[in-house]
Protein backbone atom coordinates (compact mmCIF):
# COMPACT_ATOMS: atom_id res chain seq x y z
CA UNK A 1 0.00 0.00 0.00
CA UNK A 2 2.93 2.45 0.58
CA UNK A 3 4.39 1.96 -2.65
CA UNK A 4 1.30 3.06 -4.65
CA UNK A 5 1.06 5.90 -2.46
CA UNK A 6 4.03 6.93 -3.04
CA UNK A 7 4.23 5.74 -6.93
CA UNK A 8 0.81 8.26 -6.84
CA UNK A 9 2.56 10.90 -5.12
CA UNK A 10 5.60 10.97 -7.26
CA UNK A 11 3.19 10.79 -10.57
CA UNK A 12 1.27 13.79 -8.93
CA UNK A 13 4.13 15.90 -8.30
CA UNK A 14 5.47 15.17 -11.97
CA UNK A 15 2.20 15.92 -13.47
CA UNK A 16 2.40 19.92 -11.40
CA UNK A 17 6.07 20.26 -12.43
CA UNK A 18 5.89 19.49 -15.76
CA UNK A 19 2.48 20.94 -16.26
CA UNK A 20 3.49 24.68 -15.66
CA UNK A 21 3.66 27.62 -17.49
CA UNK A 22 7.37 28.05 -17.96
CA UNK A 23 9.04 31.29 -19.11
CA UNK A 24 12.79 31.98 -20.87
CA UNK A 25 13.34 35.90 -21.03
CA UNK A 26 16.11 34.99 -23.63
CA UNK A 27 19.37 36.97 -22.23
CA UNK A 28 17.75 39.46 -20.84
CA UNK A 29 18.13 40.19 -17.20
CA UNK A 30 14.41 40.47 -16.02
CA UNK A 31 11.98 38.25 -14.39
CA UNK A 32 9.12 37.09 -16.84
CA UNK A 33 6.00 35.89 -14.66
CA UNK A 34 3.22 34.53 -16.11
CA UNK A 35 -0.66 36.13 -14.89
CA UNK A 36 -3.07 34.80 -16.81
CA UNK A 37 -4.75 34.04 -20.18
CA UNK A 38 -8.48 34.44 -21.14
CA UNK A 39 -9.89 34.46 -24.46
CA UNK A 40 -13.03 36.47 -25.34
CA UNK A 41 -14.19 36.20 -28.86
CA UNK A 42 -11.25 34.47 -30.27
CA UNK A 43 -9.20 36.72 -29.07
CA UNK A 44 -6.84 35.58 -26.36
CA UNK A 45 -5.21 37.94 -23.75
CA UNK A 46 -2.24 37.39 -22.01
CA UNK A 47 -1.03 39.04 -18.92
CA UNK A 48 2.38 38.94 -17.85
CA UNK A 49 4.81 40.63 -15.34
CA UNK A 50 8.22 42.38 -16.39
CA UNK A 51 10.77 43.29 -13.61
CA UNK A 52 14.45 44.73 -14.62
CA UNK A 53 16.53 43.34 -12.45
CA UNK A 54 19.34 45.55 -13.78
CA UNK A 55 20.71 48.25 -12.11
CA UNK A 56 20.25 50.32 -15.55
CA UNK A 57 16.90 51.38 -17.20
CA UNK A 58 16.05 50.22 -20.85
CA UNK A 59 13.60 50.29 -23.13
CA UNK A 60 12.36 47.82 -24.73
CA UNK A 61 10.05 47.36 -28.67
CA UNK A 62 8.46 44.36 -29.05
CA UNK A 63 8.99 43.63 -32.78
CA UNK A 64 7.35 41.78 -35.78
CA UNK A 65 7.86 37.93 -36.27
CA UNK A 66 6.37 36.78 -32.87
CA UNK A 67 5.12 33.43 -33.29
CA UNK A 68 2.27 30.95 -30.98
CA UNK A 69 1.83 27.90 -31.45
CA UNK A 70 -1.34 25.91 -29.59
CA UNK A 71 -1.99 22.45 -28.80
CA UNK A 72 -4.48 21.65 -31.93
CA UNK A 73 -1.09 22.29 -33.96
CA UNK A 74 -1.95 25.58 -35.75
CA UNK A 75 0.68 28.03 -35.87
CA UNK A 76 -0.23 31.84 -35.46
CA UNK A 77 2.19 34.72 -36.76
CA UNK A 78 -0.14 37.18 -37.97
CA UNK A 79 -2.99 39.41 -35.82
CA UNK A 80 -0.60 40.10 -32.44
CA UNK A 81 -0.71 42.99 -30.74
CA UNK A 82 1.14 43.79 -27.44
CA UNK A 83 0.47 46.45 -24.98
CA UNK A 84 4.08 47.51 -22.50
CA UNK A 85 2.98 49.06 -19.23
CA UNK A 86 -0.73 49.60 -19.96
CA UNK A 87 0.81 52.55 -22.32
CA UNK A 88 -1.67 50.95 -25.23
CA UNK A 89 1.83 50.73 -27.03
CA UNK A 90 4.72 47.67 -27.47
CA UNK A 91 7.35 50.06 -26.66
CA UNK A 92 8.68 51.19 -23.19
CA UNK A 93 11.02 52.07 -21.09
CA UNK A 94 11.63 49.27 -18.02
CA UNK A 95 12.97 51.14 -15.12
CA UNK A 96 15.43 49.00 -12.43
CA UNK A 97 13.72 47.12 -10.23
CA UNK A 98 9.78 47.81 -10.96
CA UNK A 99 7.30 45.55 -12.63
CA UNK A 100 5.47 46.95 -15.50
CA UNK A 101 2.36 44.52 -17.25
CA UNK A 102 2.96 43.20 -20.53
CA UNK A 103 -0.01 42.24 -22.48
CA UNK A 104 0.12 39.96 -25.47
CA UNK A 105 -3.68 39.93 -27.58
CA UNK A 106 -3.18 37.37 -30.47
CA UNK A 107 -6.56 37.06 -32.56
CA UNK A 108 -8.59 34.30 -34.53
CA UNK A 109 -7.92 31.44 -31.95
CA UNK A 110 -8.85 28.52 -33.08
CA UNK A 111 -12.18 27.54 -31.19
CA UNK A 112 -11.16 23.86 -30.21
CA UNK A 113 -8.01 24.65 -28.43
CA UNK A 114 -7.19 24.81 -24.66
CA UNK A 115 -3.12 25.57 -24.64
CA UNK A 116 -0.88 27.50 -26.03
CA UNK A 117 2.26 25.10 -26.33
CA UNK A 118 5.23 27.92 -26.96
CA UNK A 119 5.06 31.60 -27.26
CA UNK A 120 7.53 33.33 -29.12
CA UNK A 121 7.93 37.00 -28.26
CA UNK A 122 10.82 39.33 -30.64
CA UNK A 123 12.01 42.52 -28.87
CA UNK A 124 15.16 45.06 -29.59
CA UNK A 125 16.60 46.92 -26.72
CA UNK A 126 17.19 50.29 -27.81
CA UNK A 127 19.75 51.29 -25.81
CA UNK A 128 23.31 52.41 -26.49
CA UNK A 129 23.34 49.69 -28.18
CA UNK A 130 20.48 47.30 -29.89
CA UNK A 131 20.40 44.08 -28.76
CA UNK A 132 17.44 41.74 -30.58
CA UNK A 133 16.70 38.70 -28.80
CA UNK A 134 13.18 36.06 -27.91
CA UNK A 135 11.21 35.59 -24.88
CA UNK A 136 9.89 32.31 -25.08
CA UNK A 137 6.63 31.04 -22.63
CA UNK A 138 5.74 27.33 -22.72
CA UNK A 139 2.82 26.11 -21.55
CA UNK A 140 0.16 28.78 -21.42
CA UNK A 141 -3.14 27.09 -20.34
CA UNK A 142 -6.55 29.68 -21.35
CA UNK A 143 -10.15 29.42 -20.16
CA UNK A 144 -12.92 30.59 -22.42
CA UNK A 145 -15.11 33.09 -20.96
Amino acid sequence: MKKIITYLLFTVLSICAFGQTRCDSGHLNIDLSFKRCVINNNILTIDFVVTNLDKDDIRISITHGSKAYDDEGNCYIKGFSFDLGNTGSSECSFPSDTPLKLRCYINDIDEYATNIVRLDINYIINNNYSQRGTMIVKNIPFSRE
